[in-house]
């Protein structure tokens, strides 16, 4: 998962997040054409992505990405990383933005609560 940003007469404004495949990490790159906004698996505006396995699907993953200029989350779900589906049903903390993914323990969880508590 990479952001693209474009701004040409050609194309328009093309913000948002597309997918690249290489068997090396150096590359060359293929860029998969999604289809949102000329390529792009997320809506257009969006950016900072993160990719994880779903909970609770066995073969499926989810993606997290920020709408910068609307203040909020957004999250799509895909059971080949290619096929995205924009979830609308979500609840995520108002404040979040630009978001890494973690799996944690129970025991790590219950440590950063204690550590960090929700003071609002």
């Amino acid at each position: 998962m990479h952001k693209e940003e474009e701004f040409s007469p050609a194309t328009g404004e093309r913000r948002g997040i597309r997918v690249a495949t290489s068997k090396n990490i150096e590359g060359p790159y293929t860029v998969y054409d999604g289809p949102l906004n000329k390529g792009q698996i997320a809506p257009t505006i969006t950016e900072g992505p993160s990719v994880m396995a779903d909970p609770m699907k066995p073969k499926g993953w989810l993606l997290y990405y920020d709408f910068p200029m609307a203040d909020h989350y957004g999250i799509s779900s895909s059971p080949d990383l290619f096929h995205w589906t924009i979830e609308q049903d979500i609840s995520i903390p108002p404040d979040a933005r630009h978001g890494s993914l973690s799996k944690i323990t129970a025991e790590e969880a219950k440590t950063l609560r204690e550590a960090y508590p929700n003071t609002k």
